[in-house]
């Protein structure tokens, strides 16, 4: 479940990126503390590196589009020739 999230973080939803990230980060600390079965720790490492980088990405393309926005209405406030 967590690297599906993940994977639906990475490429369409914020929301399950984050939910993979904080959900594995979870996951890994109770298998170093041997409360859960080691044995998927390499799917869960896996899931919390795509819900990080899915996380990641949304980051940088939402500050582009604010950069993108701003410059737009920079340059409709700005009329050259007037």
């Amino acid at each position: 479940m967590l690297l599906v999230f993940a994977m639906l973080g990475l490429v369409m939803c914020f929301p399950f990126g984050v939910a993979a990230w904080v959900m594995a980060s979870g996951d890994l600390r109770k298998m170093r503390r041997g409360w859960m079965d080691p044995g998927g720790e390499g799917m869960t490492r896996a899931a919390r590196k795509c819900g990080i980088a899915g996380t990641l990405l949304f980051l940088l393309l939402a500050v582009a589009g604010c950069v993108l926005a701003w410059a737009i209405r920079e340059q409709r406030l700005t009329i050259p020739g007037e």
